[in-house]
């Protein structure tokens, strides 16, 4: 389905720029390969389309996600900005055997444009009560500290968190320090 809108987009823009003439057509072409490259994700790897061929994920439709795993999901792992979520197959893997096959739910904006935000963590642990760790990885990571900050009501068990960052100092995680956690993690990529 993603496939289909950004070829959908790159072509409705490449047509509409030609139409216009060559003084807009540049520009058209221009925004249409923004356009072709915000939509195309990163990855899955040889290494991820392994380990997803070994340990198929369940699809999760509405939360635009992938549950690893065979038991309920202990992990919430966003994505980073763009970042297939099949991309991290083997990290789902490792942590789902790490938790002796506990679920790890991949989760991704919609679309995998990082423009649209991802499911909240509220949605999350609606659906899945059993989810203990939010992690996310760049962006991703700052969007779940976000929908933390944000939930109506904290769990009762509590949650950790875990951020894989990318971001250099000049992202604050202040506003964050507040926040229930019971244990906080961090790793840098």
């Amino acid at each position: 389905m993603a496939a289909l809108v950004r070829a959908c987009a790159l072509a409705l823009c490449v047509r509409r720029a030609s139409a216009l003439g060559p003084a807009v057509g540049v520009g058209g072409v221009a925004l249409g390969g923004f356009l072709g490259w915000a939509f195309q994700g990163v990855g899955p790897s040889p290494e991820a389309r392994a380990a997803m061929d070994a340990n198929p994920p369940a699809a999760v439709p509405a939360l635009d996600g992938l549950l690893f795993g065979c038991g309920a999901p202990e992990v919430a792992l966003y994505c980073g900005a763009k970042v297939a979520p099949a991309s991290y197959a083997p990290l789902a893997c490792a942590v789902s055997d790490e938790l002796g096959g506990a679920g790890v739910l991949v989760l991704q904006s919609p679309f995998n444009v990082y423009a649209f935000k991802p499911a909240r963590v509220e949605a999350v642990l609606a659906a899945y009560p059993s989810v203990t760790c939010v992690a996310g990885r760049s962006i991703g990571g700052l969007w779940a500290a976000e929908f933390c900050r944000d939930l109506p009501a904290w769990p009762d068990a509590g949650l950790s968190f875990f951020s894989i960052g990318v971001h250099g100092k000049s992202v604050s995680l202040d506003q964050f320090k507040a926040l229930p956690f019971s244990r906080v993690g961090w790793s840098v990529c």
